[in-house]
């Protein structure tokens, strides 16, 4: 598996590194959209902070999660897009330089009409 479009895109800013997502972190990249897009990991976090979010936010209404049918468990169908997001090779992350983990990201993709 190779990247569709070759770009060669790194930049620092704020103490992270923000680069293309390659092949080689498509597991690394599904596992993050599953844990902070879909569960709201980022937003139990905060909840530490500020109690009362979590009973203030319905992770079911989650645009994301509405989208994909309202499901709360992985899903071949979209393990698959985010693959082929991956794999156009135009999706970007950003990444902590002392640990190399991913802390955010964004999915995009090339579509035809």
């Amino acid at each position: 598996m190779a990247l569709q479009y070759k770009i060669d895109h790194r930049q620092e800013k704020n103490g992270l590194i923000y680069t293309i997502i390659d092949e080689s972190r498509i597991k690394e990249t599904t596992d993050f959209f599953y844990n902070y897009f879909l569960t709201g990991k980022s937003i139990s976090i905060l909840s530490l902070q500020f109690p009362y979010l979590e009973q203030l936010i319905q992770f079911e209404g989650e645009p994301i999660t509405q989208s994909f049918g309202g499901f709360k468990g992985r899903n071949e169908a979209l393990d698959k897009v985010i693959e082929d997001c991956v794999l156009q090779g135009i999706s970007v992350m950003a990444v902590d330089p002392a640990t190399n983990k991913m802390v955010g990201m964004r999915l995009s993709m090339i579509m035809e009409r």
